[in-house]
């Protein structure tokens, strides 16, 4: 290729770089297209509703999911007023003029990530979003949360500078006082004063008020204003200058029949007109339509390796707790007991829940935070000062309810039927014939929903089995009379585990007060002659009992050792520590020692400071509390503890006569160690 042609290629390359990025900065033009299979005629509830605009002041695009409502129906418009850039087939209101605007939702949080991602598109690639990258102007920051936006600034066609302020509902109705606006968006279903609010805000300059929501609060005041009598039949001018919309998963095109089943089975039975016509839930009748016979399962005995938590639910009537385990292979969670008392002192509550565990994270009713059960005091500050760990859960009813609902139907909850209280409550939970939750013996229905909503993560996120607490450290150890045992997991890849890169070396001793010492230890890439190497030196150290070789690195070393020991004619004994029949995951094999640490049996040293073998120092007991105990057992980094844990693959009998000798009388006492 010669130089010419070199030189032209990269131009077409940079020229069709730059049509992408300007494509990607006029997201607009790409909506409602004239042909294909989702050309403008085929969305009539869409094109109804903008149409509208040009003869109704209010506006409520009443819809059910994934219709298109907020991006597609409210920003969509939003954006054509803020820039004046109106497409030849707008048949709707259209402004001359830079133009003053609100557009809201219902947290700031909600707001950050929906309306304004989708106004300007990331912050760090502004304008690729629906406003033209070449029209926004600028942006204020928003002080209250992080990354948001406050106010946007647009170039109008006209010359002048539209504005356009995010809000959100938490801010509460002072916060939408104050001057007149042209165009105000309220995207999700507002409060009643908020929308008034906002309804005052357009009256004295003819400006526009558009709603957009999916009707999920039932028949709500907001909706009363737009449907009298709560039903509306077609789209219609409901008051003067006020119209409705309702559009279903048929009046969406991009929405096929394949996703519109997963959608529908997806949804609970009550938010089902709600969500795929737009129609507001109304009746009663059971939340969780669900047969028993699906989801509650024979008792079992929960392993201890699985994750758990639990959920409180406090009262002086009534105080709920419900604890669920998860099964790390299938991902279902199992509620497998419960607590259900009351008319007693938190005490009595706190004594029950942690007879169950105390090392068990748990979440509780946020509303505990701010009331006392008899004497007006914090009720969460009580039961944390009882010893019981706690954080605040989420307690959004309807976004709970449908977590279960989902969970339910999808085989990924069960229930013991031993929780008869439980299942008494199940039985009753249901609506009234306004849509409205029965508030009547349903402690342990919220204690599910709490679960679900936080519990699973704290379980996750919150969840060590090892404590600081338990560490314990002493400044010098006599070691005359112990049994020293020399602990060996090489580098190299393990049964269903990932490679291990480095190889972990312990010395630990046994001493005659049932305390285990940690002596030396070594974590670092070591290869088979340096291994070897330093197996023999801590042998001649510390004389041991014996030498301990993890099952997977004892064949591929044990030649290179016998041929060391009879070249420098120095023998020792080696033991395969094997862990039964092989079968235990390395999280079961460390898990035997929380009971040991957590008793305070196993002491370390202060400090082990070591070369490494690529030059530098380290602590190794540095590396072994803050790169492996305290994060275990989400943390990447587990050499060390497996090592140690290969304590209990061999026999720890106590062993008579002086250091070194090898005869054994009698085991440690049952109190000082308990596997």
């Amino acid at each position: 290729m010669t130089l010419d042609a070199r030189a032209e290629k990269i131009r077409y390359i940079q020229i069709a770089e730059e049509r992408l990025r300007r494509q990607s900065r006029r997201k607009i033009l790409n909506y409602y297209p004239d042909t294909g299979r989702l050309r403008r005629e085929l969305y009539v509830k869409h094109l109804g509703y903008f149409e509208a605009g040009a003869r109704y002041r209010e506006r409520l695009f009443l819809s059910a999911n994934r219709v298109g409502k907020t991006e597609g129906v409210g920003l969509y418009e939003l954006t054509l007023h803020l820039t004046g850039q109106y497409p030849d087939w707008w048949v709707g209101r259209r402004f001359d003029r830079a133009i003053t605007a609100w557009a809201a939702g219902d947290t700031g949080k909600t707001v950050r990530e929906i309306l304004q991602s989708k106004l300007l598109g990331p912050l760090e690639n502004m304008g690729t979003g629906l406003i033209p990258g070449d029209a926004i102007e600028r942006v204020t920051r928003s002080s209250g949360v992080a990354d948001a936006v406050d106010t946007i600034f647009v170039k109008h066609s006209s010359g002048g500078v539209s504005s356009c302020t995010l809000k959100s509902y938490d801010q509460r109705r002072e916060s939408f006082q104050g001057t007149e606006r042209d165009v105000i968006l309220l995207d999700e279903e507002p409060p009643l004063d908020v929308y008034t609010e906002c309804l005052l805000r357009t009256m004295t300059n003819n400006g526009m008020l558009m709603l957009t929501f999916t009707p999920l609060m039932g028949v709500s005041e907001v909706v009363m204003a737009f449907l009298p009598g709560g039903k509306l039949d077609g789209d219609n001018e409901v008051a003067p200058g006020k119209y409705v919309c309702t559009a279903t998963w048929d009046d969406a095109p991009h929405l096929s029949e394949e996703v519109k089943k997963e959608l529908w089975d997806a949804i609970p039975p009550f938010q089902r007109d709600a969500r795929s016509k737009g129609v507001p839930q109304l009746g009663s009748g059971a939340i969780y339509p669900v047969p028993e016979s699906e989801f509650t399962v024979d008792d079992f005995e929960i392993p201890g390796h699985w994750r758990k938590a639990y959920a409180l639910d406090v009262g002086w009537n009534r105080t709920a707790a419900l604890w669920a385990a998860q099964d790390p292979e299938t991902r279902t969670w199992y509620c497998y007991s419960e607590h259900y008392q009351g008319k007693v002192e938190p005490s009595v509550h706190a004594e029950s829940v942690m007879a169950r565990g105390t090392r068990i994270p748990g979440v509780i009713d946020p509303a505990a935070r701010g009331r006392g059960q008899s004497d007006g005091t914090q009720l969460m500050q009580q039961y944390l000062d009882l010893g019981l760990d706690l954080t605040p859960a989420d307690n959004s009813r309807e976004a709970g309810i449908n977590e279960v609902w989902q969970a339910l139907v999808g085989g990924r909850l069960k229930v013991f039927k031993s929780l008869t209280n439980f299942l008494s409550e199940f039985r009753l939970y249901r609506r009234d014939d306004k849509g409205q939750i029965v508030k009547v013996n349903d402690h342990l229905m919220d204690c599910l929903r709490y679960l679900m909503m936080s519990g699973i993560h704290v379980a996750a996120a919150g969840a060590r089995d090892f404590r600081i607490e338990w560490l314990k450290f002493y400044p010098q150890h006599n070691v005359s009379g112990d049994n020293v045992y020399i602990l060996v997991s090489p580098a190299g890849r393990k049964r269903n585990q990932p490679e291990q890169t480095e190889t972990g070396v312990m010395v630990i001793a046994l001493s005659e007060d049932g305390r285990f010492y940690l002596l030396d230890a070594f974590r670092d890439k070591l290869s088979l002659v340096e291994r070897t190497k330093l197996v023999f030196a801590l042998h001649r150290k510390y004389r041991p009992l014996t030498v301990v070789y993890d099952e997977y690195g004892y064949d591929s070393d044990r030649q290179h050792l016998r041929d060391e020991m009879d070249g420098q004619k120095y023998h020792f004994e080696i033991k395969e520590a094997k862990d039964g029949n092989g079968s235990l995951k390395i999280e079961d094999r460390i898990r035997r020692l929380t009971s040991t640490f957590e008793r305070r049996l196993m002491w370390l040293p202060e400090k082990l400071i070591k070369d490494r073998s690529d030059g530098k120092q380290a602590d190794m007991i540095d590396l072994f509390i803050e790169q492996e105990y305290l994060l275990f057992p989400t943390g990447s980094n587990r050499i060390m503890l497996d090592c140690m844990s290969r304590l209990f693959d061999i026999d720890l009998s106590w062993p008579a006569g002086k250091y070194g000798e090898h005869a054994a009388v009698n085991p440690l006492p049952e109190w000082a160690y308990d596997l």
